[in-house]
């Protein structure tokens, strides 16, 4: 797969492996607002934690569509120092743990921790986290904006799709390696969507054959008459 873009993801450095180039990505960034596909994702309270000088304040909530299926994500913002951190969080236990892991240090008491603090938002998360995923569904999607990744926002200061996103910025490293991310892409593309430089037009036997040159006796003896 070659890919001709404008920005530079994490899975890109795969391409110096060695490539197809009859299998094409054109990876244009796109934004689209006022999209009914935002209303699909719900929303959460888990503002306003606090703790010793940790800010966790909710980002962005969502989920990317990547090759056929969801992934659900909560983005949380943390100011440590005047720096700004942002961290991307696709199920339920690396949240809790994290969360709990921000307010206890001690690794006894983070299970205290969360019993304390996330209990009244467990249920709210998981199912948040509880994802359908119908592939022939999905694919539809991603047919519909001709591409293999496009995230989904509800939130009113964000476009509510985002095509080709960067997804080196969204931690999904977490979910595919950099040689795997590729390689799902690579095979999404050219088995699902075919890239628009590999679709082949398909011609009928007799075009195909005017188009070359002959007629319908090129390859036939004629019949002749004897006088």
């Amino acid at each position: 797969m070659k890919i001709i873009s404008k920005f530079h993801d994490y899975y890109d450095s795969i391409q110096g492996y060695g490539f197809d180039p009859t299998i094409v990505y054109i990876r244009n960034r796109d934004e689209i607002y006022k999209h009914d596909l935002s209303k699909s994702i719900p929303s959460l309270r888990l503002n306003g934690l606090y703790n010793n000088g940790y800010k966790h304040s909710l980002g962005d909530i969502g989920e990317i569509y990547f090759c056929g299926k969801r992934y659900r994500f909560v983005n949380f913002i943390k100011s440590i120092n005047e720096k700004t951190i942002f961290l991307y969080f696709y199920s339920l236990e690396s949240l809790l743990y994290y969360l709990a892991k921000a307010y206890k240090k001690d690794i006894k008491k983070r299970s205290k921790a969360i019993q304390k603090y996330m209990k009244p938002y467990e249920k709210e998360c998981k199912e948040f986290y509880s994802i359908n995923n119908d592939f022939e569904q999905n694919t539809k999607l991603h047919e519909q904006f001709n591409t293999p990744i496009f995230t989904v926002y509800n939130k009113n200061d964000k476009p509510d799709i985002v095509i080709n996103p960067s997804l080196k910025n969204m931690n999904f490293q977490k979910i595919f390696d950099p040689y795997r991310a590729f390689q799902e892409i690579d095979m999404f593309l050219s088995g699902v969507l075919q890239s628009p430089e590999n679709k082949i037009v398909y011609i009928n036997d007799n075009d195909m054959r005017d188009k070359k040159g002959f007629n319908n006796m090129s390859f036939k003896k004629e019949k002749w008459k004897h006088i």
